[in-house]
């Protein structure tokens, strides 16, 4: 209802207080506006770009963790809005999705969960009854989008990846670079090998930390010699 103090739409908590003689000594009543709901519900943690709402059987917006407010300012005063209605795609998709599972908000008695797709991607929804024993009857609605908890996971694969490719070429060129050298060395005692077939005899090659080529140079040497 319009609060008389302030124009804000807001709703009403009252308990009476009785002494042990069951005598009534006063009633405690705590007001809070639509909008203090709201800003409650921007203050959880729920997902990047996921909302939360509250919404009557009735389909009117209680408060959701938009920024939009939860009413509409016309000639007349102020006007709930419509969760179907609201600017919100997240909170407009979520509602039309669960009237058209359970024909009307009135059928909902249980939580449960669902994925939907709007604009071609999917959206995980979680509806909650949220009930009292003195009649208050709302719906919790969470929708979060899939992109949210799948953005983590591929950006991992793509640094993986990354790290993967980077580790593959600096593999790749510390193999060229082995393979030169080995070359290079071979290369050498061959080409001592042919001179000393053409009759100079005098030849000598380097030895090598590679024990196999340090061993072949050694055994040329010793053949030289």
């Amino acid at each position: 209802y319009l609060f008389a103090a302030s124009p804000q739409l807001g709703i009403t908590q009252a308990v009476p207080i009785y002494d042990d003689l069951d005598t009534l000594l006063g009633v405690l009543a705590i007001d809070l506006t639509l909008s203090d709901i709201s800003e409650f519900l921007r203050q959880l943690n729920i997902s990047e770009s996921g909302v939360v709402f509250i919404v009557e059987r009735t389909g009117e917006i209680v408060a959701s963790s938009t920024t939009e407010t939860p009413f509409l300012n016309t000639e007349t005063g102020k006007t709930r809005l419509a969760a179907v209605e609201s600017n919100s795609p997240l909170i407009q998709g979520a509602t039309e999705y669960l009237l058209t599972e359970y024909g009307t908000l009135e059928e909902i008695n249980s939580s449960d969960r669902f994925i939907f797709h709007r604009n071609g991607s999917p959206k995980f929804l979680q509806v909650t009854p949220i009930q009292d024993e003195q009649g208050l009857d709302w719906l919790m609605v969470v929708v979060i989008p899939k992109l949210d908890f799948t953005a983590q996971i591929n950006n991992n694969t793509r640094k993986a990846i990354l790290l993967c490719t980077v580790a593959l070429a600096v593999s790749t060129l510390c193999g060229v670079i082995t393979s030169r050298w080995i070359a290079t060395s071979i290369a050498k005692i061959a080409s001592a090998s042919d001179k000393m077939a053409q009759g100079h005899l005098d030849q000598q090659v380097n030895g090598n930390p590679i024990c196999e080529i340090d061993l072949l140079a050694a055994s040329f040497n010793k053949m030289a010699g």
